[in-house]
């Protein structure tokens, strides 16, 4: 499904040549349940009448909905087999052309992709503790930002960054296990 990140927006800004761009996932079945919560008005903060009692959706829904799972309770719900075994992968796909050739570069997570299971098996706790992408480029944005390491004045996404502040940021999330694989497809016709 298409989804609204701001790449989308900020990509084209900094990236010369870029005509069309989009970004998709499939969290499934998430994705369907959220789309069914927003379709039904369950997030409305708009008072309903119920039984002579005016109700904001939003409040009974927040009211049902079961908090986050600690890290306890999640290490608890893989050994015992209750999760499902779910994977995630992550790919960048571009495609264009380059020096009149027809090209697709592809990025993948290199590290094969493994289910809750798998992963906990092979890291322990630490998989369920450990930030995710997101979090970890944060913290290396905020450490390159404090010790001088981004000269870019302003508030600019990634791509508004120079080449070294981008290869530097990159090389710094290697270093942490994010490590992507680039397959380059050309059109010979």
């Amino acid at each position: 499904m298409y989804h609204a990140h701001e790449e989308v927006h900020t990509v084209p800004r900094f990236v010369k040549g870029v005509k069309n761009m989009n970004v998709k996932v499939g969290w499934q079945p998430a994705l369907f349940m959220a789309k069914a919560v927003m379709e039904l008005g369950l997030l409305s903060d708009k008072p309903i009448e119920v039984k002579g009692v005016k109700v904001a959706p939003r409040d009974v829904f927040f009211k049902l909905t079961k908090p986050i799972p600690t890290i306890d309770e999640l290490a608890r719900k893989i050994e015992s087999n209750v999760l499902l075994d779910t994977v995630g992968t992550t790919v960048i796909e571009v495609r264009g052309e380059k020096a009149g050739v027809k090209t697709t570069y592809k990025y993948f997570l290199s590290t094969s992709p493994m289910t809750l299971r798998e992963a906990y098996k092979e890291y322990g706790r630490s998989f369920l503790e450990r930030p995710g992408i997101v979090g970890t480029s944060c913290a290396v944005f905020a450490h390159m930002l404090g010790a001088g390491r981004i000269r870019t004045k302003g508030v600019v996404p990634p791509e508004g960054l120079t080449r070294g502040e981008r290869d530097i940021f990159l090389s710094e999330l290697t270093e942490r296990g994010f490590v992507f694989e680039e397959v380059v497809e050309r059109s010979l016709s």
